[in-house]
Protein backbone atom coordinates (compact mmCIF):
# COMPACT_ATOMS: atom_id res chain seq x y z
CA UNK A 1 0.00 0.00 0.00
CA UNK A 2 2.76 2.60 1.02
CA UNK A 3 4.70 1.42 -2.32
CA UNK A 4 1.58 2.74 -4.41
CA UNK A 5 1.34 5.33 -3.05
CA UNK A 6 4.61 6.90 -2.92
CA UNK A 7 4.14 5.58 -6.68
CA UNK A 8 1.29 8.34 -7.03
CA UNK A 9 3.38 11.34 -5.51
CA UNK A 10 6.25 10.52 -7.97
CA UNK A 11 3.89 10.38 -10.66
CA UNK A 12 1.91 13.63 -9.39
CA UNK A 13 5.26 15.61 -9.01
CA UNK A 14 6.32 14.20 -12.51
CA UNK A 15 3.35 16.06 -14.13
CA UNK A 16 3.60 19.14 -12.07
CA UNK A 17 4.15 22.09 -14.15
CA UNK A 18 6.63 24.76 -12.25
CA UNK A 19 6.58 28.60 -13.29
CA UNK A 20 10.32 29.83 -13.55
CA UNK A 21 9.91 32.85 -14.50
CA UNK A 22 7.30 35.41 -16.06
CA UNK A 23 7.04 39.34 -16.65
CA UNK A 24 3.38 39.67 -15.46
CA UNK A 25 1.11 36.67 -13.91
CA UNK A 26 -2.65 36.97 -13.68
CA UNK A 27 -5.77 34.44 -13.40
CA UNK A 28 -7.34 32.51 -11.04
CA UNK A 29 -6.88 29.57 -9.15
CA UNK A 30 -8.02 27.37 -12.09
CA UNK A 31 -6.23 29.13 -15.02
CA UNK A 32 -3.17 31.13 -14.30
CA UNK A 33 -2.30 33.96 -17.23
CA UNK A 34 1.58 34.70 -17.59
CA UNK A 35 2.74 37.09 -19.90
CA UNK A 36 6.76 38.10 -20.94
CA UNK A 37 9.54 35.93 -20.99
CA UNK A 38 7.55 32.93 -19.62
CA UNK A 39 9.65 29.56 -18.55
CA UNK A 40 7.96 27.01 -17.19
CA UNK A 41 9.70 22.97 -16.21
CA UNK A 42 7.72 19.59 -15.97
CA UNK A 43 10.01 17.08 -15.49
CA UNK A 44 12.91 16.88 -17.72
CA UNK A 45 10.93 19.68 -20.27
CA UNK A 46 11.50 23.23 -19.69
CA UNK A 47 9.36 25.60 -21.90
CA UNK A 48 10.09 29.50 -23.39
CA UNK A 49 7.71 31.51 -24.76
CA UNK A 50 5.91 34.96 -24.72
CA UNK A 51 2.52 33.86 -22.88
CA UNK A 52 0.96 30.89 -21.35
CA UNK A 53 -2.08 29.80 -19.96
CA UNK A 54 -1.56 27.28 -17.23
CA UNK A 55 -4.76 25.36 -15.77
CA UNK A 56 -5.11 23.88 -12.43
CA UNK A 57 -4.96 20.41 -13.57
CA UNK A 58 -1.31 21.34 -15.67
CA UNK A 59 -2.59 20.90 -18.41
CA UNK A 60 -1.31 24.80 -20.39
CA UNK A 61 -1.83 26.81 -23.81
CA UNK A 62 1.57 28.31 -24.92
CA UNK A 63 2.15 30.89 -27.83
CA UNK A 64 4.32 33.05 -29.10
CA UNK A 65 7.88 32.44 -30.05
CA UNK A 66 7.39 28.98 -28.10
CA UNK A 67 10.51 26.89 -27.95
CA UNK A 68 11.02 23.63 -25.27
CA UNK A 69 13.97 21.90 -24.40
CA UNK A 70 13.30 17.77 -24.43
CA UNK A 71 15.56 16.59 -21.94
CA UNK A 72 18.65 16.23 -23.52
CA UNK A 73 17.24 15.33 -26.71
CA UNK A 74 16.42 18.08 -28.53
CA UNK A 75 14.69 21.28 -28.99
CA UNK A 76 11.04 22.02 -30.16
CA UNK A 77 10.16 25.76 -31.56
CA UNK A 78 6.48 26.55 -32.97
CA UNK A 79 4.09 29.36 -32.87
CA UNK A 80 1.90 27.37 -30.34
CA UNK A 81 1.99 24.93 -28.19
CA UNK A 82 -0.82 22.83 -25.79
CA UNK A 83 -0.48 20.21 -23.47
CA UNK A 84 -2.86 17.66 -22.45
CA UNK A 85 -1.70 15.99 -19.36
CA UNK A 86 -3.61 12.85 -19.68
CA UNK A 87 -2.55 11.98 -22.71
CA UNK A 88 0.56 13.57 -21.75
CA UNK A 89 0.95 14.90 -25.17
CA UNK A 90 2.46 18.10 -26.38
CA UNK A 91 1.06 19.34 -29.84
CA UNK A 92 3.32 21.99 -31.50
CA UNK A 93 1.32 23.97 -34.50
CA UNK A 94 2.71 26.81 -36.25
CA UNK A 95 5.70 26.78 -38.64
CA UNK A 96 7.17 23.88 -36.56
CA UNK A 97 10.98 23.06 -36.12
CA UNK A 98 12.69 20.50 -34.05
CA UNK A 99 15.67 19.58 -33.39
CA UNK A 100 17.45 16.40 -32.10
CA UNK A 101 21.49 16.65 -32.51
CA UNK A 102 21.86 16.55 -36.62
CA UNK A 103 18.32 15.88 -37.72
CA UNK A 104 15.86 18.39 -38.05
CA UNK A 105 12.00 18.45 -38.56
CA UNK A 106 9.73 21.00 -39.72
CA UNK A 107 5.84 21.08 -40.23
CA UNK A 108 2.78 22.53 -39.60
CA UNK A 109 1.41 20.75 -36.59
CA UNK A 110 3.60 17.99 -34.26
CA UNK A 111 2.42 15.79 -31.73
CA UNK A 112 4.80 14.45 -29.00
CA UNK A 113 3.84 11.79 -26.75
CA UNK A 114 6.11 12.12 -23.49
CA UNK A 115 5.20 8.61 -22.22
CA UNK A 116 6.86 6.76 -25.48
CA UNK A 117 8.76 9.87 -26.52
CA UNK A 118 8.11 10.02 -30.00
CA UNK A 119 7.38 12.79 -32.03
CA UNK A 120 4.95 12.87 -34.66
CA UNK A 121 3.14 14.94 -38.00
CA UNK A 122 0.52 14.30 -39.81
CA UNK A 123 -0.34 16.90 -42.23
CA UNK A 124 2.75 17.23 -44.16
CA UNK A 125 6.29 17.62 -43.35
CA UNK A 126 10.21 17.02 -43.74
CA UNK A 127 13.37 15.87 -41.90
CA UNK A 128 16.96 17.39 -43.21
CA UNK A 129 20.20 16.38 -41.97
CA UNK A 130 23.56 16.04 -43.05
CA UNK A 131 22.65 13.43 -45.79
CA UNK A 132 19.96 15.87 -47.15
CA UNK A 133 15.92 15.45 -46.56
CA UNK A 134 13.18 13.54 -46.56
CA UNK A 135 9.22 14.76 -47.15
CA UNK A 136 5.95 13.02 -45.97
CA UNK A 137 2.62 13.38 -45.47
CA UNK A 138 2.78 11.05 -42.32
CA UNK A 139 6.50 10.39 -39.98
CA UNK A 140 6.47 9.24 -36.47
CA UNK A 141 10.04 9.43 -34.85
CA UNK A 142 11.10 7.32 -31.99
CA UNK A 143 13.97 8.79 -29.78
CA UNK A 144 14.92 6.02 -28.00
CA UNK A 145 15.88 3.99 -30.87
CA UNK A 146 16.36 7.32 -33.43
CA UNK A 147 13.95 5.62 -36.09
CA UNK A 148 11.52 7.60 -37.99
CA UNK A 149 8.88 6.53 -40.03
CA UNK A 150 7.07 8.09 -42.91
CA UNK A 151 4.20 7.17 -44.42
CA UNK A 152 2.48 8.67 -48.27
CA UNK A 153 3.94 10.54 -50.39
CA UNK A 154 7.30 10.09 -49.36
CA UNK A 155 9.84 11.83 -50.94
CA UNK A 156 13.74 11.67 -50.40
CA UNK A 157 16.28 14.28 -51.86
CA UNK A 158 19.68 13.34 -51.57
CA UNK A 159 21.26 15.65 -54.20
CA UNK A 160 21.56 14.56 -57.15
CA UNK A 161 19.46 12.27 -56.33
CA UNK A 162 15.24 11.63 -55.36
CA UNK A 163 13.15 8.95 -54.29
CA UNK A 164 9.50 8.85 -54.71
CA UNK A 165 7.82 5.88 -52.31
CA UNK A 166 5.00 5.12 -49.91
CA UNK A 167 7.02 4.17 -46.97
CA UNK A 168 9.94 4.37 -45.70
CA UNK A 169 12.06 3.47 -42.00
CA UNK A 170 15.31 5.62 -41.51
CA UNK A 171 17.73 5.44 -38.97
CA UNK A 172 19.58 8.92 -38.22
CA UNK A 173 22.05 7.92 -36.00
CA UNK A 174 23.40 5.63 -39.39
CA UNK A 175 21.69 7.40 -41.71
CA UNK A 176 20.37 4.18 -43.52
CA UNK A 177 16.75 4.54 -45.14
CA UNK A 178 15.01 1.18 -44.91
CA UNK A 179 12.31 0.65 -48.24
CA UNK A 180 9.47 -2.00 -47.71
CA UNK A 181 7.68 -1.06 -50.51
CA UNK A 182 8.28 -0.18 -54.17
CA UNK A 183 10.39 3.14 -54.91
CA UNK A 184 11.56 5.11 -57.90
CA UNK A 185 15.05 6.52 -57.55
CA UNK A 186 15.83 9.42 -59.99
CA UNK A 187 19.12 11.08 -60.96
CA UNK A 188 19.10 14.67 -61.47
CA UNK A 189 22.03 15.24 -62.90
CA UNK A 190 21.93 12.68 -65.76
CA UNK A 191 18.96 10.59 -67.01
CA UNK A 192 19.13 7.67 -64.91
CA UNK A 193 16.29 5.97 -62.59
CA UNK A 194 16.45 3.31 -60.68
CA UNK A 195 13.03 1.00 -59.35
CA UNK A 196 12.95 -1.64 -56.97
CA UNK A 197 9.99 -3.43 -54.87
CA UNK A 198 12.18 -3.24 -51.71
CA UNK A 199 15.51 -2.27 -50.70
CA UNK A 200 18.04 -0.58 -48.22
CA UNK A 201 19.96 2.81 -48.78
CA UNK A 202 22.82 4.00 -46.43
CA UNK A 203 22.46 7.75 -47.42
CA UNK A 204 26.04 8.29 -46.00
CA UNK A 205 28.12 5.91 -47.89
CA UNK A 206 26.19 5.93 -51.01
CA UNK A 207 25.03 2.64 -51.12
CA UNK A 208 21.70 1.14 -52.35
CA UNK A 209 20.95 -2.16 -51.95
CA UNK A 210 17.75 -3.34 -54.03
CA UNK A 211 15.48 -6.31 -53.82
CA UNK A 212 12.21 -7.74 -56.10
CA UNK A 213 12.49 -7.13 -59.86
CA UNK A 214 15.01 -4.52 -59.33
CA UNK A 215 15.14 -2.27 -63.11
CA UNK A 216 17.75 0.12 -63.84
CA UNK A 217 17.06 2.42 -67.07
CA UNK A 218 19.07 4.81 -68.85
CA UNK A 219 18.52 6.35 -72.65
CA UNK A 220 21.34 3.34 -73.43
CA UNK A 221 20.42 0.77 -71.52
CA UNK A 222 17.81 -1.37 -69.62
CA UNK A 223 18.70 -3.54 -67.22
CA UNK A 224 16.35 -5.94 -64.79
CA UNK A 225 17.30 -8.39 -61.67
CA UNK A 226 15.61 -10.12 -58.47
CA UNK A 227 18.88 -8.26 -56.79
CA UNK A 228 20.86 -5.54 -57.08
CA UNK A 229 23.88 -3.50 -55.38
CA UNK A 230 24.85 -0.04 -56.14
CA UNK A 231 27.52 2.30 -55.00
CA UNK A 232 26.47 5.83 -55.79
CA UNK A 233 30.00 7.39 -55.59
CA UNK A 234 31.90 4.85 -57.88
CA UNK A 235 29.07 4.36 -60.28
CA UNK A 236 29.53 0.97 -59.80
CA UNK A 237 26.64 -1.51 -59.64
CA UNK A 238 25.78 -5.63 -58.93
CA UNK A 239 22.51 -7.31 -60.25
CA UNK A 240 21.97 -11.46 -59.90
CA UNK A 241 19.29 -13.66 -60.23
CA UNK A 242 17.20 -13.57 -64.14
CA UNK A 243 19.31 -10.44 -65.42
CA UNK A 244 17.24 -9.16 -68.37
CA UNK A 245 19.39 -6.46 -70.39
CA UNK A 246 18.01 -4.69 -73.70
CA UNK A 247 19.96 -1.65 -75.61
CA UNK A 248 17.46 0.98 -75.83
CA UNK A 249 19.64 2.65 -78.61
CA UNK A 250 20.35 -0.61 -80.54
CA UNK A 251 18.03 -3.35 -81.18
CA UNK A 252 19.15 -6.10 -78.69
CA UNK A 253 18.92 -7.67 -75.55
CA UNK A 254 20.05 -10.29 -73.25
CA UNK A 255 20.15 -12.79 -70.36
CA UNK A 256 22.27 -13.67 -67.61
CA UNK A 257 22.96 -14.44 -64.24
CA UNK A 258 24.49 -11.70 -62.87
CA UNK A 259 25.43 -8.34 -63.95
CA UNK A 260 28.08 -5.76 -63.38
CA UNK A 261 28.35 -2.32 -64.86
CA UNK A 262 30.68 0.79 -63.76
CA UNK A 263 31.09 3.96 -65.94
CA UNK A 264 31.37 3.18 -69.82
CA UNK A 265 31.23 -0.67 -68.99
CA UNK A 266 28.27 -3.62 -68.63
CA UNK A 267 29.60 -6.81 -67.41
CA UNK A 268 27.20 -9.75 -67.65
CA UNK A 269 28.04 -13.04 -65.89
CA UNK A 270 27.18 -17.00 -66.42
CA UNK A 271 25.11 -18.58 -68.78
CA UNK A 272 24.92 -15.45 -71.02
CA UNK A 273 21.91 -15.79 -73.95
CA UNK A 274 21.24 -12.52 -76.29
CA UNK A 275 20.29 -11.30 -79.44
CA UNK A 276 20.93 -8.83 -81.62
CA UNK A 277 18.37 -7.16 -84.24
CA UNK A 278 18.56 -5.76 -87.17
CA UNK A 279 16.54 -4.61 -90.05
CA UNK A 280 17.85 -7.52 -92.53
CA UNK A 281 18.22 -10.00 -89.50
CA UNK A 282 18.73 -11.27 -86.08
CA UNK A 283 21.57 -12.37 -84.07
CA UNK A 284 21.81 -14.90 -81.48
CA UNK A 285 25.18 -14.93 -78.97
CA UNK A 286 25.95 -16.61 -76.13
CA UNK A 287 28.80 -17.23 -73.65
CA UNK A 288 29.78 -17.17 -69.81
CA UNK A 289 31.21 -13.81 -69.59
CA UNK A 290 29.90 -10.43 -71.51
CA UNK A 291 31.44 -7.09 -71.54
CA UNK A 292 29.67 -4.21 -73.03
CA UNK A 293 32.18 -1.17 -73.19
CA UNK A 294 30.34 1.02 -75.99
CA UNK A 295 30.87 0.24 -79.23
CA UNK A 296 33.09 -3.24 -78.37
CA UNK A 297 31.15 -6.05 -76.77
CA UNK A 298 32.92 -9.01 -75.33
CA UNK A 299 31.88 -12.84 -75.37
CA UNK A 300 34.52 -14.48 -73.24
CA UNK A 301 34.25 -18.42 -72.58
CA UNK A 302 31.90 -20.79 -74.68
CA UNK A 303 31.69 -17.58 -77.10
CA UNK A 304 29.25 -18.33 -79.59
CA UNK A 305 27.62 -15.91 -82.70
CA UNK A 306 25.04 -17.18 -84.75
CA UNK A 307 23.41 -15.22 -87.67
CA UNK A 308 22.03 -17.81 -90.34
CA UNK A 309 23.63 -18.36 -92.68
CA UNK A 310 27.37 -17.92 -90.67
CA UNK A 311 27.84 -19.53 -86.83
CA UNK A 312 30.71 -18.99 -84.90
CA UNK A 313 32.36 -19.63 -81.60
CA UNK A 314 35.48 -19.24 -80.00
CA UNK A 315 37.53 -18.64 -76.82
CA UNK A 316 36.24 -15.22 -76.70
CA UNK A 317 34.42 -12.94 -79.61
CA UNK A 318 34.68 -9.15 -80.14
CA UNK A 319 32.09 -7.25 -81.73
CA UNK A 320 32.90 -4.05 -82.68
CA UNK A 321 29.29 -2.12 -83.58
CA UNK A 322 30.61 0.76 -85.06
CA UNK A 323 32.81 -0.83 -87.65
CA UNK A 324 30.65 -3.95 -87.52
CA UNK A 325 33.62 -6.50 -87.62
CA UNK A 326 33.45 -9.70 -85.59
CA UNK A 327 36.95 -11.01 -83.85
CA UNK A 328 37.08 -14.82 -82.75
CA UNK A 329 40.01 -14.88 -80.78
CA UNK A 330 41.20 -18.47 -79.78
CA UNK A 331 40.12 -21.65 -80.93
CA UNK A 332 37.98 -19.92 -83.17
CA UNK A 333 35.08 -21.89 -85.25
CA UNK A 334 33.03 -20.48 -88.28
CA UNK A 335 30.85 -22.23 -90.18
CA UNK A 336 29.06 -20.91 -93.68
CA UNK A 337 27.29 -24.19 -95.10
CA UNK A 338 28.76 -26.65 -96.01
CA UNK A 339 32.19 -25.62 -94.71
CA UNK A 340 33.99 -25.69 -91.45
CA UNK A 341 36.44 -22.89 -90.39
CA UNK A 342 38.85 -23.63 -88.11
CA UNK A 343 41.62 -21.08 -86.99
CA UNK A 344 43.23 -19.12 -84.11
CA UNK A 345 41.97 -16.10 -85.20
CA UNK A 346 39.29 -15.07 -87.16
CA UNK A 347 38.56 -11.49 -88.96
CA UNK A 348 34.89 -10.89 -90.37
CA UNK A 349 33.46 -7.39 -91.87
CA UNK A 350 29.57 -7.31 -91.91
CA UNK A 351 29.21 -3.73 -93.18
CA UNK A 352 25.06 -3.23 -93.16
CA UNK A 353 24.91 -6.29 -90.64
CA UNK A 354 25.74 -8.35 -93.92
CA UNK A 355 29.01 -10.98 -94.30
CA UNK A 356 31.72 -9.00 -96.84
CA UNK A 357 34.97 -10.34 -96.46
CA UNK A 358 36.91 -12.91 -94.27
CA UNK A 359 40.32 -13.43 -92.83
CA UNK A 360 42.06 -15.96 -90.88
CA UNK A 361 45.27 -16.72 -89.66
CA UNK A 362 46.98 -19.34 -87.08
CA UNK A 363 47.09 -23.15 -88.59
CA UNK A 364 43.92 -22.42 -90.15
CA UNK A 365 42.24 -25.46 -91.57
CA UNK A 366 38.54 -25.83 -93.64
CA UNK A 367 36.87 -28.93 -94.51
CA UNK A 368 33.66 -29.51 -96.28
CA UNK A 369 31.63 -33.23 -96.20
CA UNK A 370 31.38 -34.46 -99.16
CA UNK A 371 29.82 -37.83 -98.79
CA UNK A 372 28.40 -38.74 -95.37
CA UNK A 373 28.55 -42.59 -95.10
CA UNK A 374 31.88 -42.78 -97.16
CA UNK A 375 33.81 -39.99 -94.53
CA UNK A 376 34.65 -38.09 -97.63
CA UNK A 377 35.64 -34.81 -97.01
CA UNK A 378 37.50 -31.78 -98.67
CA UNK A 379 40.02 -30.47 -96.65
CA UNK A 380 42.79 -27.66 -96.77
CA UNK A 381 44.90 -26.81 -94.36
CA UNK A 382 47.67 -23.48 -94.43
CA UNK A 383 49.03 -20.71 -92.43
CA UNK A 384 46.18 -17.89 -93.35
CA UNK A 385 43.23 -17.32 -95.43
CA UNK A 386 41.67 -14.60 -97.37
CA UNK A 387 37.87 -14.69 -99.00
CA UNK A 388 35.10 -12.50 -100.18
CA UNK A 389 31.43 -13.10 -99.27
CA UNK A 390 29.15 -14.01 -102.81
CA UNK A 391 25.72 -12.88 -101.64
CA UNK A 392 24.13 -14.98 -104.67
CA UNK A 393 25.77 -18.09 -103.32
CA UNK A 394 25.91 -16.91 -99.93
CA UNK A 395 29.33 -18.58 -99.50
CA UNK A 396 32.82 -17.78 -99.44
CA UNK A 397 34.22 -17.32 -102.49
CA UNK A 398 36.66 -16.51 -104.34
CA UNK A 399 38.96 -18.36 -101.47
CA UNK A 400 42.96 -17.65 -101.37
CA UNK A 401 44.45 -19.85 -98.74
CA UNK A 402 48.53 -18.34 -98.18
CA UNK A 403 51.71 -20.72 -97.24
CA UNK A 404 52.33 -24.01 -95.88
CA UNK A 405 49.18 -25.44 -97.91
CA UNK A 406 48.38 -29.00 -97.64
CA UNK A 407 44.93 -30.10 -99.34
CA UNK A 408 42.65 -32.74 -100.09
CA UNK A 409 39.68 -32.47 -103.03
CA UNK A 410 37.53 -35.57 -104.11
CA UNK A 411 36.83 -35.53 -107.62
CA UNK A 412 33.02 -37.16 -108.83
CA UNK A 413 31.75 -37.51 -112.70
CA UNK A 414 28.12 -37.46 -111.82
CA UNK A 415 27.25 -39.60 -109.24
CA UNK A 416 30.24 -41.68 -109.26
CA UNK A 417 33.96 -40.82 -107.30
CA UNK A 418 36.85 -41.10 -109.63
CA UNK A 419 39.45 -40.69 -106.68
CA UNK A 420 41.35 -37.66 -104.27
CA UNK A 421 43.73 -35.07 -104.76
CA UNK A 422 46.12 -34.81 -102.34
CA UNK A 423 48.33 -31.71 -102.29
CA UNK A 424 51.64 -32.37 -100.64
CA UNK A 425 52.99 -28.83 -101.14
CA UNK A 426 52.03 -25.51 -101.83
CA UNK A 427 52.47 -21.91 -100.93
CA UNK A 428 48.78 -21.10 -102.06
CA UNK A 429 45.51 -21.88 -102.98
CA UNK A 430 42.78 -20.05 -104.90
CA UNK A 431 39.79 -21.24 -105.29
CA UNK A 432 36.42 -20.46 -106.17
CA UNK A 433 32.96 -22.13 -105.67
CA UNK A 434 29.60 -22.82 -108.12
CA UNK A 435 26.12 -22.80 -107.61
CA UNK A 436 26.21 -25.88 -105.53
CA UNK A 437 28.71 -24.48 -103.44
CA UNK A 438 31.46 -27.25 -104.44
CA UNK A 439 35.13 -26.34 -105.83
CA UNK A 440 34.96 -25.38 -109.90
CA UNK A 441 38.37 -23.75 -109.87
CA UNK A 442 41.47 -24.44 -108.57
CA UNK A 443 44.82 -22.72 -108.67
CA UNK A 444 47.87 -23.84 -106.88
CA UNK A 445 51.33 -22.03 -106.95
CA UNK A 446 54.86 -21.86 -106.38
CA UNK A 447 55.84 -25.15 -107.45
CA UNK A 448 53.13 -27.50 -106.12
CA UNK A 449 53.57 -31.13 -105.50
CA UNK A 450 51.42 -33.64 -105.19
CA UNK A 451 48.85 -37.16 -105.98
CA UNK A 452 46.08 -38.61 -107.21
CA UNK A 453 44.54 -41.60 -104.79
CA UNK A 454 42.08 -44.12 -107.11
CA UNK A 455 38.35 -44.06 -105.43
CA UNK A 456 39.37 -48.27 -105.07
CA UNK A 457 41.78 -46.72 -102.22
CA UNK A 458 39.50 -44.43 -100.53
CA UNK A 459 36.95 -46.64 -99.88
CA UNK A 460 38.39 -48.35 -96.81
CA UNK A 461 40.19 -45.89 -95.81
CA UNK A 462 39.55 -42.31 -96.37
CA UNK A 463 42.67 -39.99 -95.71
CA UNK A 464 42.61 -36.95 -93.41
CA UNK A 465 45.56 -33.92 -92.89
CA UNK A 466 47.28 -34.13 -89.42
CA UNK A 467 45.49 -30.96 -88.65
CA UNK A 468 41.94 -32.63 -89.26
CA UNK A 469 39.14 -30.97 -87.39
CA UNK A 470 35.23 -31.21 -87.66
CA UNK A 471 32.55 -30.45 -85.53
CA UNK A 472 29.32 -32.41 -85.50
CA UNK A 473 25.47 -30.82 -85.50
CA UNK A 474 25.62 -31.62 -81.61
CA UNK A 475 28.23 -29.69 -80.79
CA UNK A 476 27.21 -26.73 -83.15
CA UNK A 477 25.45 -23.77 -81.33
CA UNK A 478 21.90 -23.88 -82.37
CA UNK A 479 19.03 -21.05 -81.99
CA UNK A 480 17.89 -19.90 -80.01
CA UNK A 481 19.90 -21.88 -77.30
CA UNK A 482 22.85 -23.99 -76.89
CA UNK A 483 22.54 -27.19 -74.97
Amino acid sequence: MLRRYLALITLATAQTVFIENAEELSGTDEVRHLKGAVALRQDTIQLFCDEADLHQNNAFYARGAVRTLIGQSGTISSARLSYDPITRHLTYEGQVVATFGTTTLRTERLTYDRQTETASYTGGGSLTDTSGTIYSLYATYHLPTETVTFTQQVRVEHPPYQVFTDSLLYHTNTLTATFPTPFTLYNTLKPETLFAYSGQWQRQESLLTLYGQVVWRTPKIFLRADYAFYDQKADTGLAACNVFYQSRTGKGWGMADSAFWHPDTLTLKENIAAFLFTDRDTAFLQSQLAFLIPPHLYLIGEAAFLRPPLSAMADTILYDTLTQNLFLLGRAWLYSHPYQLFARHVRLTLPQNTPDSLLAAGSVFTASQVDTLLRFYHQVRSDSLIAKWDSTLEAFTPILYLHNLRALYYQAEGPHYQGAHEILRAQSLFLTLGPNRQPTYLRLENHPQGRFIPIKLLLTHPPFLPAFQWRPPKDQPHWPIHP
